[in-house]
C-alpha cells in the first residue's frame, strides 16, 4: 500500500485523493470553457503530466481537444516537444509573448507565477494577449506555504538533492528557480489591477505533498 492509499484510502478508485489540487483547478477551467474558446497553456514546458498521470486523472484534466484553439508556451525550447498539441511557441525570458493581442479567451499557468523574475512584465503581456472578458486561471504556491517557505530557507542549489528525496518522480528537467514574487493575493491584485482584471483568487490546501514515501512526514505534513 502506497503512503497517498494510507492516508486517503479513495485512491484505489481512479488513482486520486479527494483534495487533488488538480481535479478541483480543471474542473473549475472546464466549468469557464466553452468549445469555441482560444487557450493558451502558458509554462507548458514538456508536459510532464501527459507522462505522469494516470489516464482516469488524464480524462478529467486533459482539456487540449475541446477548445477551438489549444497552444503552448514557455521559455524553454522543450514546450518544442509537449505532445499535449502541435500549437507550440517559444520566446525567451523578457522577449514579448509571441501573440496578437486579443489573442486567448483563456490562460492556464500551473505552478508557473512562483518562477517570474519580471511579474510587471509578464502580468502586461497577459493581459494584453487575453481577450476582454478572459480569464487568467493559475495554480501557485502560497508565499507562506510550509514548502514556500521551505524552498526560500534551502540554498538553490540543493533543491534538486531535496527534490529528488521528497519527489522521486520528479526529474531535473521539471524544476526551476523559484522567486515567488506572483504569491500571494496582495501581490496578484497589484500586478493585475482593477478595472482591467477583476479577482476571484482563493486559498486551497491540496493536502500532503513533497513527504517521499514516508508516511512519518506525510502525517506530519497532513497535520
Amino acid at each position: 500500500m502506497s503512503v497517498l492509499e494510507g492516508l486517503f484510502p479513495e485512491v484505489a478508485a481512479g488513482g486520486f485523493t479527494r483534495m487533488e489540487a488538480r481535479i478541483q483547478f480543471y474542473s473549475r477551467v472546464r466549468a469557464l470553457l466553452e468549445p469555441n474558446h482560444h487557450v493558451l497553456e502558458f509554462g507548458a514546458g514538456r508536459g510532464k503530466f501527459h507522462y505522469l498521470e494516470s489516464d482516469p486523472l488524464k480524462r478529467i484534466t486533459d482539456i487540449s481537444r475541446i477548445p477551438a484553439r489549444y497552444a503552448l508556451f514557455d521559455v524553454d525550447p522543450v514546450v518544442l516537444e509537449n505532445p499535449t498539441s502541435e500549437d507550440r511557441h517559444v520566446a525567451a525570458v523578457g522577449e514579448s509573448l509571441p501573440f496578437e493581442d486579443d489573442s486567448f479567451d483563456i490562460v492556464l499557468a500551473w505552478m508557473v507565477l512562483e518562477h517570474i523574475t519580471d511579474p510587471d512584465f509578464y502580468a502586461s503581456e497577459l493581459g494584453r494577449i487575453l481577450k476582454p472578458g478572459g480569464w487568467l486561471c493559475a495554480v501557485t504556491p502560497n508565499k507562506w506555504g510550509y514548502f514556500s517557505v521551505g524552498a526560500r530557507l534551502i540554498p538553490e542549489r540543493l533543491h534538486g538533492t531535496f527534490l529528488r528525496r521528497l519527489v522521486p518522480h520528479k526529474k531535473a528537467e521539471d524544476g526551476f528557480e523559484t522567486v515567488y514574487k506572483l504569491n500571494t493575493l496582495a501581490a496578484l491584485e497589484r500586478h493585475f489591477p482593477a478595472p482591467d482584471f477583476s479577482h476571484h483568487s482563493y486559498y486551497y490546501d491540496p493536502g500532503p505533498g513533497y513527504f517521499g514515501r514516508s508516511m512519518t512526514l506525510a502525517r506530519i505534513i497532513r497535520a
